[in-house]
């Protein structure tokens, strides 16, 4: 309480009846503090996580009308193919991150990251929590991890209506990336799609 941080920060509090404390509790004020780490577990996904994270994404994709059915192999596929790009190229160049928050021992969110230099692409992710602020948490826990470093820029393709609580969208604009897609019969979809009926991640490009 004497120093110069706990004079200014922290509070002993106590409810007293008589000469009797009932009860007490300490009042810590983090307001000045300006990065940290929010209170998640995370830690990297694993083989196991595969099945919740395709639970996580068929939910997730069903409102729109074009996605991709992803199944365990195809998601480790699009990992995978991430890591061998990372791992094949110069060293250091490039990163892949997974990681995972979990509840239980069951996985309720995770994320996909390439890193180059400073920007950070979000290859994929997906959040049991509609609003995605388990995917917001595991987002603030790895740049808190170097919080003397620069705030890195990432970029990511988002599906409608997905923004976690913690993420503050700076600039949106179209993709320099051209998906080209064809109806294998003479069905056409009706009426036409939009990008409001797309889910499609950065991880599912071939």
């Amino acid at each position: 309480m004497k120093t110069a941080w706990g004079c200014c920060h922290q509070q002993r509090l106590a409810l007293v009846e008589g000469d009797h404390v009932l009860t007490s509790a300490t009042h810590y004020d983090l307001a000045a503090v300006r990065h940290g780490a929010p209170m998640t577990l995370i830690r990297g996904g694993e083989e196991r996580d595969l099945a919740a994270i395709v639970a996580m994404g068929q939910v997730r994709a069903s409102p729109f009308r074009f996605h991709l059915d992803r199944d365990v192999d195809f998601v480790r596929h699009a990992i995978m193919k991430r890591r061998l790009l990372a791992g094949f190229g110069i060293a250091g160049a490039r990163q892949l991150h997974f990681f995972i928050a979990e509840e239980g021992i069951t996985a309720a969110a995770y994320v996909v990251i390439s890193i180059v230099g400073d920007m950070w692409t979000l290859e994929e992710c997906g959040d049991r929590d509609p609003s995605g602020a388990r995917v917001g948490a595991i987002l603030q826990a790895l740049i808190a991890r170097e919080p003397v470093e620069r705030r890195p820029t990432i970029r990511a393709w988002l599906p409608r209506g997905f923004v976690p609580p913690q993420v503050t969208i700076v600039s949106a604009k179209p993709s320099t990336e051209v998906m080209m897609v064809r109806s294998l019969g003479k069905t056409v979809a009706q009426p036409p799609l939009s990008g409001d009926d797309v889910l499609y991640w950065r991880s599912d490009i071939f």
